[in-house]
């Protein structure tokens, strides 16, 4: 699993079809009467005085396979990430896990909260 997070899999034809979706999503929504004034302060907290969706759809035309490894190779690649197994503690094989890192055991209230 952690191969995948450090070295991302090129599929163009996937990457189409996001990009796809997301330019279609852009090009359909609607901000609603009630929408509207809760979307505008929310911008406003931001510091954003106008339509930042235009902004996201020009970034999202320039897209590529390219644009999209550097950002994995600068922000995800290689980094440091916690793993979390959830389970009994007999059927683990912590030696296994040990490899990943510091093991820390939590209880079921530090899990869910109860």
């Amino acid at each position: 699993m952690t191969e995948l997070l450090d070295v991302m899999p090129e599929a163009a034809s996937n990457m189409s079809n996001a990009k796809e979706a997301i330019e279609q999503q852009i090009r359909t929504e609607r901000l609603t009467k009630s929408r509207v004034l809760s979307e505008y302060e929310r911008v406003q907290k931001l510091g954003v005085d106008y339509d930042y969706r235009k902004d996201l759809y020009d970034a999202v035309q320039k897209f590529d396979m390219t644009t999209l490894k550097d950002f994995h190779n600068s922000h995800i690649s290689k980094g440091n990430r916690v793993v979390m197994v959830l389970g009994s503690k007999k059927a683990l094989d912590v030696e296994v896990l040990k490899k990943y890192g510091e093991i820390k055991y939590l209880t079921l209230e530090d899990v869910f909260g109860y």
